[in-house]
Formats: C-alpha cells, structure tokens, sequence
C-alpha cells in the first residue's frame, strides 16, 4: 500500500477556505451540504492489511454560521504514540481569515494572512509563519507564500519566497470552462514541468492524474470531491494497483462513512464521521 496516498486524504480534513476574491465559505470548500456545526471524523488503518505501523486519526472541525472553521482538533495515533494539534481560526469584520494559531501538545506557531485586492476584484493573499508568540510588527516581505487570484476568486499562481526569492515551491493553475485542467510547477523563466491534470466526465465525476515518484496515479472523485477509485501506474505506465471507495451519506447528502477497498476487496482504510447541524 502506498501510504504517502493515503495521507493526502487525511490531510485533506484540515483545510481552510481562504477568503477569497469573492468570498468562499469553509462549507463550500470542504464540500459540505446543510448548515454544518461540526463534523467528528474518525479514521482507522486494517492491521490485516496495512504495511507498517497502524495509524488511527481522530479529527473535530467546529464551524460558525457563517460557514467558516473556527476550530480544528486532530489526534493521530501511531503505535505507542499519540499526537494531538489543535488550530483556532481569527477572522476580520470581512470574514477574510487573519491567522491561524496552532498548538501541537505544548508547542505552539500560527499562520497570519494578508490581502491586497485589485480594483477589478482580483487579488494576492500572502500567508507567513511563526513560532511561538504572534509578532507585534508582522513582516510579509521576507519569508512568505504568495497566492495570486483572478476576479472570480479563482488561484492562477502560488510560490514560496525565502529572503525575498522564489525557493522552488512555485505553481501555476490553469483553468477551461471554469473548471481546473492543470497544475503545474514552473522555474524562474517560466517554464512548466511535473504536471497534474483534472478530466471532467458527462455525470459530474472527475479524473484527477498526478505523478509520484517515477509513476503516476489517477483519482477519481464525484462532484462533491469524494474519492470513488485510485490507480496506481509505474514509470511505463502499466496499472500495478485499484483501490475503491465506497460511501454512506446522511439525508443532506455528507459522506458518514467511507470504506477504501484492494482488488481482492479487503478492507484498507475506513472513515466514519458524524455532523452537528444549525437549525
């Protein structure tokens, strides 16, 4: 089992809407249906299945009714170990998200965000990080990631900036339709290299392809981001592995347990979740 994928869909869990160009909600992000209080998201690896160690993560996302994340409590546990980080979410009289603060056992570091937005809607939203206490005088041009958005809110850009200079981590979206087609790095002169790729099928799935290591993998998820089937190529493109995923959903139509199966239809991963709505 290739356990780097498996951790995307677990890191998926923590995401936040940045308020955008437009604003997006946290509901719409995450793909949520109703008005969402809470989501409880509990994860388990098969010990009959899994290579290595047994990974179990529990994660609570706490939301106000304006749709945005306002906490987040995620517990990983692994063997003898346990890990719990805990992220509070600030926003401004604008909903536009100001910091993230984070708290991992006794450690604490935070996010902090800043917008410039263009008189035709478009805008940059430059995010930096710290460790320990928030600074009093925030310094957004030294060490930063910068995200770049057209008018309609859509990302066309983000690079990381070390001393002021793009350190590697640079992308470029690339958009048909309104719909994401590409994603791809690009180096100082512009050039593109390690493509992802996003197919749109007639009943509203999606193919998403991406590469790792010297293969590659495709995802296919439903209109709502919810992952159906992964396949697993080598570097000569032959198919080495099918995963499914089956899902159970409330009556809005959220996912309260999803199941990832092998080609002999083991059981490999299973995630149960339960909501809290606003009435």
């Amino acid at each position: 089992m290739h356990k780097f994928l498996l951790t995307t869909l677990l890191s998926s869990l923590s995401t936040c809407a940045f308020a955008l160009f437009p604003i997006q909600t946290d509901w719409q992000a995450n793909h949520l249906q109703g008005k969402v209080k809470s989501v409880i998201s509990q994860s388990e690896d098969n010990p009959e299945t899994v290579e290595g160690e047994v990974v179990t993560n529990d994660v609570r996302q706490f939301y106000n009714e304006q749709g945005f994340l306002i906490k987040t409590e995620e517990i990983t546990q692994e063997s003898e170990y346990s890990y719990k980080t805990t992220a509070n979410y600030r926003y401004d009289q604008n909903n536009q998200l100001e910091e993230i603060r984070y708290t991992i056992d006794k450690e604490a570091h935070g996010k902090l965000y800043h917008y410039q937005e263009n008189s035709d809607g478009s805008g940059i939203i430059l995010e930096i990080t710290y460790v320990g206490k928030k600074p009093k005088k925030p310094n957004f041009q030294e060490d930063y990631i910068k995200r770049v958005y057209d008018k309609d809110g859509k990302l066309i850009s983000e690079a990381v900036y070390y001393a002021k200079m793009i350190d590697g981590h640079a992308k470029k979206f690339h958009y048909k339709d309104d719909k994401l087609i590409k994603v791809c790095d690009f180096d100082d002169s512009g050039k593109e290299s390690n493509c992802e790729t996003y197919r749109y099928l007639e009943n509203g799935d999606f193919v998403h392809n991406t590469p790792f290591n010297e293969g590659r993998a495709d995802f296919t998820y439903d209109k709502n981001h919810n992952e159906l089937k992964r396949q697993i190529f080598d570097q000569h493109g032959k198919l080495e592995e099918t995963l499914t995923t089956r899902h159970k959903f409330d009556q809005y139509g959220n996912v309260i347990e999803s199941i990832m199966y092998d080609e002999k239809g083991r059981w490999l991963d299973k995630t149960t979740k339960k909501y809290e709505y606003y009435q």
